[in-house]
């Protein structure tokens, strides 16, 4: 029997994902790459000045933005996902997005609790 790479016995033809499953993907790993990056850089500006380094500077609002932009963008990587399964496409790196907004909303919200206790 002669049988090529790209089939799977069980599922048929190995099918490529979509453009939107795949733009999906792209913009998840994108901002949380942002929000990594600015809250290392938050991090690093509270640890090398303290309060004041942060406190109205460009620092801290870099941190609000990128949380801010993290929010809207993970939420049409998203849709976009879901989108991508509800056409079954079955392609494991899918589950990032899926699972990205979510954790920045809880993020958020226990960044508030803890910011108004």
């Amino acid at each position: 029997m002669n049988v090529s790479p790209e089939t799977n016995l069980e599922r048929g033809p190995r099918q490529e994902p979509s453009i939107g499953a795949r733009v999906s993907v792209i913009l998840a790993t994108g901002i949380t790459t942002v929000i990594v990056v600015s809250y290392l850089i938050f991090a690093i500006a509270l640890i090398a000045g303290g309060d004041a380094a942060i406190s109205d500077t460009w620092v801290g609002y870099l941190a609000g933005y990128a949380v801010l932009a993290g929010l809207a963008v993970s939420l049409v990587a998203f849709f976009l996902a879901v989108v991508a399964e509800m056409r079954h496409e079955s392609w494991k790196p899918l589950r990032f997005p899926l699972a990205l907004f979510p954790v920045l909303v809880a993020v958020v919200i226990l960044a508030e609790f803890a910011v108004l206790e």
